[in-house]
């Protein structure tokens, strides 16, 4: 019986303290309410372009080209006898358009008389022929 006379107010007490409603809190002045429209259509990409550059785990030229041939989804030729350590200044080569990062690469590695392109959907590495050279940056000019 003592214990039902402590259990009796204890849970009318409990109840008002569930009754009592919170103060609402007070929004900053930045504050903007949801589903504002905007005046003009602006429009959202659906799908990320993809970046071709240069990242940490690349090491060499050829390990470099194998994943951009992966990541297009497209064969590599590597048509020459040495690889090349990347350097520094690959590190400036991010684009959209793999032609384009193939043409940065072939210009920083042109002293090592090795060039980079894209011929009938496949990526090659060969050694610079000058002819074959001269006739791909004049197709690229124009």
């Amino acid at each position: 019986m003592n214990t039902v006379k402590w259990l009796m107010p204890m849970m009318i007490i409990g109840l008002f303290g569930c009754a009592t409603i919170p103060q609402a809190p007070d929004f900053p002045k930045i504050w903007k309410p949801m589903n504002e429209l905007a005046d003009k259509p602006v429009a959202i990409a659906l799908t990320k372009q993809h970046t071709f550059r240069v990242t940490q785990l690349d090491n060499t030229v050829k390990e470099l080209l194998m994943r951009w041939a992966e990541e297009a989804k497209m064969p590599i030729v590597y048509d020459h006898t040495h690889d090349f350590t990347l350097f520094k200044p690959v590190l400036n080569i991010q684009s959209h358009d793999l032609n384009i990062a193939l043409k940065q690469l072939s210009d920083l590695y042109v002293n090592e008389d090795i060039a980079f392109y894209i011929e009938n959907n496949v990526i090659v590495a060969s050694k610079i022929e000058n002819q074959r050279f001269n006739q791909l940056n004049y197709q690229e000019s124009q």
